[in-house]
């Protein structure tokens, strides 16, 4: 395989920081890492086996109330700090060049780590599916997702040109229930296929491609990421997004090998058209990788003026080919600006989301994750990168920060647009870029000191996810088998609209033939119109709509009051003239919910139904 060469960068690039410029970092960054140790120690209370495992509560929270912008402030510069202290002590450890030289050298240590590798994938592959298995349990977003599916092809196109998502997710979604069914379990698992595919087609690339070292570090970083385990089972798109933005990569690798090869350029066309028309994020993410592309071959134009022209080529079609969604894109963020469900953005609302990329399950791991990654990525990233295969990865990880960068920005000037979960798509960009710099580190010791940090971090986000998934399935199905027991097709559910959640999802989705009565409509929802027959499906009534509560007769009625507190009121003996019998206490997720059993002939009207479900004093 030729190997091939690019123009010397900028000498800015090439040169380290100046030494008045390292004085002055280092000089920040210790009295960031005193303001952290100093808002530290006064929380430091908890033991060394919750340190250790990550899980430490509430984490070091500050006990000074308001203190904790400036906490987050010190955890930064703390980690400057902890950088410029390494990179001095550990930087002749860094190979100058990409360390893959034993590439072709089948030793007892790479095939070690090849194997560890296909073992961490398939590992990660198995849990992902079991989590799908565990529970059926739906939020608003899945509901919403699954409401979407249940219309017309033409309906879901119209409907996701009104919403804050493009259309090819859904369109593929419910391509998918044509052939696996609707339950929720096949509906998780059309979300697992795309990111376990990522997984492992990274891997397999950069073992051919790059190293077994470098494959062996992103299965590892993309298992330390809860994130990514999290959404990858939900019915949302976050893991197709993902799948797209990442697939680029291998297509770009190839087209720098041989740009005459048309195949791989039509690879690229779909992998971000695909990832454009499934996450605005994701197609963000594509045109930068698009823009620094031809930046590259535009500097390369010299050694290969082909590259150029068919790079400019391939974005004008790229470009005429999403362009009759450009409008509804453009129309989507107009309509997003203003009054919007996203929340003001904050000092510690910022960190909170660029930390979500390395968010653990415990907030200690999530911290030693960001600092080492940190560590690691700056101290590559700083020097001189001749190799393609560095400039690859040092496009994607600038690909990635210019994204959040650009986020943070129309967040200040125009509206909060910056959401952690959004990142998503783009983080197969970041795992790339830090496999390759720590495939980069030349000491035998310290790779291995980085890897078992990582199988650390790996471990104990399955750990966390795995106690998560655990305690929500089963009291889920605690709750749903109570539910089989003893709900019949004729009963009719009973919900107060402004606090359902999540159990009111499952059960529309698991029960659809029962009738559904909610105390009021929801606002609407973009192409949804009135989202009360999103939230609570077809066989839903508004009880505003309704004067009397005749039509239902003799038949029996539950109803479900989602409270925050562990507390409830006795509603039977409140009102015990509507014959309620409280049946038991449900929940998941922190929250807990009473059921009560009463027959609607004991209710004299509408207005009294909704006020007995908000708690409220009945009027005769």
């Amino acid at each position: 395989m030729p190997q091939l060469s690019s123009p010397p960068l900028p000498q800015i690039v090439q040169r380290d920081l100046p030494e008045w410029a390292r004085r002055i970092a280092f000089a920040l960054a210790t009295a960031g890492a005193i303001a952290w140790l100093a808002l530290l120690v006064p929380a430091a209370r908890h033991s060394v086996v919750n340190i250790l495992s990550g899980f430490s509560g509430r984490g070091f929270d500050p006990v000074r109330a308001g203190s904790i912008d400036w906490m987050l402030l010190g955890y930064a510069l703390g980690g400057l700090g902890a950088f410029w202290v390494a990179r001095a002590a550990f930087a002749k450890n860094f190979s100058p060049r990409f360390a893959a030289q034993d590439d072709n050298q089948r030793d007892n240590t790479e095939r070690f780590l090849w194997f560890g590798t296909l073992a961490i994938t398939g590992i990660y592959a198995a849990v992902a599916v079991w989590f799908c298995s565990l529970s059926d349990a739906l939020w608003d977003d899945e509901f919403l997702t699954i409401s979407t599916i249940s219309r017309t092809w033409g309906e879901v196109l119209k409907i996701q040109a009104a919403d804050v998502h493009p259309p090819l997710y859904f369109l593929l979604l419910k391509g998918w229930t044509l052939a696996a069914g609707d339950s929720a379990f096949a509906l998780k698992l059309f979300s697992v296929f795309p990111a376990v595919l990522t997984m492992a087609l990274l891997a397999v690339f950069l073992r051919r491609e790059f190293s077994v070292r470098t494959a062996f570090v992103f299965v590892l970083c993309f298992a330390a990421a809860a994130n990514n385990l999290h959404y990858l089972k939900e019915v949302r798109m976050y893991s197709w997004a993902a799948f797209f933005v990442a697939m680029s990569v291998p297509c770009i690798w190839k087209i720098l090998q041989n740009n005459n090869r048309r195949r791989w350029w039509l690879a690229l066309l779909l992998c971000m058209e695909g990832a454009a028309l499934t996450h605005y994020y994701a197609g963000a993410a594509a045109a930068l990788i698009g823009a620094l592309f031809l930046a590259f071959a535009f500097f390369r134009r010299k050694q290969n003026p082909g590259l150029l022209v068919k790079t400019l080529s391939f974005g004008v079609v790229a470009f005429l080919v999403y362009l009759p969604w450009l409008p509804t894109l453009l129309a989507t963020f107009t309509r997003s600006n203003g009054s919007f469900w996203i929340p003001p953005l904050t000092l510690s609302s910022t960190i909170s989301c660029v930390l979500g990329f390395f968010w653990t399950g415990g907030l200690f791991l999530t911290e030693f994750f960001a600092l080492v990654s940190i560590f690691v990525l700056i101290s590559f990233l700083i020097r001189k990168h001749s190799d393609v295969k560095e400039q690859l990865a040092v496009g994607a990880l600038v690909a990635v920060g210019a994204l959040v960068a650009l986020t943070i920005l129309i967040s200040v000037v125009s509206h909060p647009i910056l959401v952690s979960r959004y990142f998503i798509p783009i983080s197969p960009l970041l795992w790339f870029g830090m496999a390759v710099a720590g495939s980069t580190i030349a000491n035998r010791r310290l790779f291995v000191a980085f890897c078992a940090i990582l199988g650390w971090l790996a471990f104990a986000t399955l750990f966390f996810a795995y106690r998560y998934e655990r305690d929500e399935g089963r009291e889920h199905r605690l709750f749903v088998t109570w539910l089989e027991a003893n709900l019949k097709p004729e009963d009719v559910l009973v919900f107060p609209s402004s606090k359902s959640g999540h159990e009111t999802r499952s059960i529309v989705h698991r029960f659809r033939k029962n009738v559904y009565l909610a105390e009021a409509k929801n606002k609407t929802m973009g192409g949804f119109g009135d989202a009360f027959f999103t939230m609570y499906g077809p066989n839903s009534i508004s009880l505003k709509e309704m004067s009397s509560l005749e039509k239902f007769g003799t038949r029996a009625a539950y109803v479900f009051k989602m409270l925050e507190g562990d507390s409830f009121p006795d509603l039977d003996e409140r009102f015990p003239e509507l014959g309620a019998r409280f049946c038991g206490k449900f929940g998941w997720g922190g929250g807990g919910f009473p059921a009560y059993k009463f027959h609607l002939y004991h209710v004299p009207s509408a207005a009294a139904l909704a006020q007995f479900i908000e708690n409220r004093t009945i009027e005769k």
